[in-house]
């Protein structure tokens, strides 16, 4: 049996600034169909600017991004849409904008092509997959900051994607509020590429981790083969402790942070 193709294909991809600085430099992976994958690195390893590439955003200067095995800078922003969703860091929608409107957003896209009761439905279902539907006719502004995660992510999952990009959804949120967004991707079933911080977290959701360093990609794979403690130590100076859980037959990854204390008083 062949192995499935993968949904998202990055082959050689390099990019620079307008001043010549490198902010990606030559990274290949592919992601299976319905995976997890997270991206993770130190801080400006390029995670930001790869998650912008690799979903349409930018310009590919080299290199290539094939989705569903078709070259995604010759799709036209309308049929894109249509298969790639994301979600960065700065959506801020009018305060004053109903949930269910911002929520509707997502179907612009599909606008005149589809019965309008399809696009009710679209957004009935992605109210209802986040959790969301009682803040249906709330103030975007009056939502909490988890709240407003997943209204991000409503929007996005309205408009049926067939592969969903999020730069940090978790970032600025308590540890609640993470493993609530957390636990919302994974149970989205589709595939999934995100930026994540929480290195410790990456094992219990992620089924594909890429790690970047200094702009090129420093290991692909499964999370239990990437994220081992001397990776963690070369890339990001911290030390990798895994624990049995106490209650449970896994084991949880926590790092050990160094904290300087002066005791000069």
């Amino acid at each position: 049996m062949h192995a499935p193709a993968p949904v998202l294909e990055v082959s050689g991809l390099s990019h620079r600034a307008r001043n010549g600085d490198v902010l990606i430099d030559d990274i290949s992976f592919a992601v299976s169909r319905g995976s997890i994958l997270a991206i993770a690195g130190p801080n400006g390893a390029g995670k930001s600017t790869l998650l912008r590439l690799i979903s349409g955003l930018g310009e590919l200067r080299p290199g290539q991004v094939r989705l569903n095995g078709r070259d995604l800078s010759r799709l036209p922003a309308r049929e894109r849409a249509k298969d790639v969703a994301f979600v960065g860091q700065l959506e801020s929608p009018d305060g004053r904008l109903r949930l269910e409107d911002y929520v509707a957003l997502g179907r612009l896209p599909l606008r005149g092509e589809l019965p309008e009761q399809d696009h009710r439905d679209a957004v009935a279902n992605a109210l209802r997959a986040t959790q969301m539907e009682r803040f249906a006719d709330a103030p975007f502004g009056r939502l909490s900051g988890g709240e407003r995660q997943r209204a991000h992510i409503a929007r996005a999952i309205a408009q049926n994607p067939k592969l969903l990009f999020l730069d940090e959804p978790t970032n600025h949120l308590d540890p609640d509020a993470k493993g609530k967004i957390l636990s919302l991707i994974v149970g989205l079933g589709i595939t999934v590429v995100l930026i994540v911080h929480e290195i410790a977290l990456i094992p219990e959701f992620a089924t594909q981790v890429a790690v970047l360093e200094q702009t090129r990609l420093r290991a692909f794979g499964s999370a239990d083969d990437v994220l081992t403690p001397q990776l963690i130590r070369d890339v990001f100076g911290v030390e990798l402790i895994q624990v049995r859980h106490p209650s449970e037959a896994r084991t949880l990854s926590v790092l050990d942070i160094p904290i300087s204390r002066n005791t000069n008083h």
